[in-house]
C-alpha cells in the first residue's frame, strides 16, 4: 500500500487514482476546479467500462494540497500546466516524496526535475485510453499498458513499487530502462493521431480502423 497524491483529477488522474484507491492504496486526488473537487467528494469516483460502472471513496482537494505524507506524487495535468501546477506545490510534498510523470509530451520531466530539486523524479508513459465525462466520472475507453522508468538509482525501490501497485489496481505496468524512447515514439503516435481526431471526430481506435486514415497516419509519422 502507498500514499499516493495525484495532481490533476482529469480522465487518466481519475481514472488511475479511482483503480489505485480500489485497490486499497490512499489516494488523494487534487485539483484546482472546485467543482471537481466538490463533485468528488459528494459521489466519489465513478468508472465506466462497458456495461459496468465502478465507484471508489477518494479523498479530494483543491490545489494546492498538503502532499508531505505521500510516497509518490503523480503529475497528470496537461503539459502546459505542469510548471504552474508543480510551483504551486513546491514544499508541499515530502522530503522524499517521488515525483511520477504520467503525460504526454516533453520537457515534464525537466520542469518537474527543477521545481522538486530534491526529489527523485520518475518518468511514466501509459497506453490507458481515458475520456473525462464529468467532474469524477471517467470511461475507461480502452485497455493498455503503462511503462516507469528513471535514471536514478536511488528510486529503483519505488519504481517496483509504483509498477507493483498499478498492475495490482488492473493497470497493467513494468519497468522500463529506456523512457526516453518510450516518450519519444508516444510523442510521434500522438502528433499524428491527435490532428486526425480533431479534423474527423473520431476516436483514435475509429480512425485506426479506416484504412486511409491509417495511411495518412503513417505517412505524417514517416515525416
Amino acid at each position: 500500500m502507498l500514499q499516493i497524491g495525484i495532481v490533476g483529477a482529469g480522465a487518466i488522474g481519475t481514472l488511475f487514482g479511482g483503480l489505485l484507491q480500489r485497490a486499497g492504496n490512499d489516494v488523494t486526488l487534487v485539483h484546482r476546479d472546485p467543482r471537481v473537487v466538490s463533485a468528488i467528494r459528494k459521489k466519489g469516483v465513478r468508472i465506466r467500462e462497458g456495461r459496468k460502472t465502478v465507484r471508489a471513496t477518494v479523498r479530494a482537494s483543491r490545489a494546492p494540497a498538503d502532499l508531505t505524507t505521500a510516497d509518490v506524487v503523480f503529475f497528470t495535468v496537461k503539459a502546459y500546466d505542469t510548471r504552474q501546477a508543480a510551483g504551486m506545490h513546491k514544499g508541499r510534498v515530502g522530503k522524499r516524496s517521488a515525483i511520477l510523470s504520467i503525460q504526454n509530451g516533453l520537457g515534464n520531466l525537466e520542469t518537474l526535475a527543477d521545481v522538486f530539486k530534491s526529489n527523485p523524479v520518475l518518468a511514466g508513459s501509459t497506453t490507458e485510453a481515458a475520456l473525462a465525462l464529468g467532474p469524477g466520472l471517467v470511461l475507461h475507453a480502452g485497455r493498455g499498458h503503462t511503462q516507469i522508468g528513471t535514471m536514478q538509482g536511488r528510486v529503483q525501490v519505488m519504481r517496483a513499487k509504483v509498477v507493483q501497485e498499478l498492475s495490482r489496481a488492473g493497470l497493467p505496468a513494468k519497468s522500463s530502462s529506456d523512457m526516453s524512447k518510450v516518450i519519444w515514439e508516444k510523442t510521434i503516435l500522438n502528433s499524428a493521431i491527435n490532428p486526425i481526431s480533431a479534423i474527423t471526430r473520431l476516436q483514435n481506435g475509429e480512425i485506426l480502423k479506416i484504412l486511409p486514415l491509417r495511411e495518412l497516419m503513417r505517412q505524417v509519422i514517416r515525416d
